[in-house]
């Protein structure tokens, strides 16, 4: 398989999913998405995403079951990235604010 990278960016994403993950479980996609997006944005941009990359042009398209699963996966991935993506922004402009994470950390 793979080899998991040893770099800081690799455990602050590690620790964003985890901390998504547990507060969607338990609180739900609100808590997840912790005030960086609109649900209804974000869910409708996901399911164009999704129809873009399965290329569904009409109405018909969407009539096949697996079609309708296949929507459901990729605009839950692609949702879970972006809201992955804004935490990582966000939390990179924290580092950027206070030091921390800057290029000439020591920690890094």
């Amino acid at each position: 398989m793979f080899n998991r990278p040893d770099h800081p960016d690799f455990w602050r994403i590690s620790e964003i999913i985890i901390d998504c993950d547990d507060a969607a479980e338990k609180e739900g996609l609100d808590a997840a998405l912790d005030g960086h997006v609109d649900k209804e944005s974000l869910a409708y941009m996901a399911n164009q995403r999704a129809y873009r990359a399965l290329n569904i042009q009409t109405q018909q398209d969407l009539e096949d079951p697996a079609t309708k699963h296949s929507i459901g996966i990729i605009a839950a991935i692609w949702m879970d990235a972006f809201v992955v993506g804004a935490k990582f922004e966000s939390k990179k402009e924290k580092r950027e604010d206070t030091g921390i994470g800057s290029p000439h950390d020591p920690r890094l």
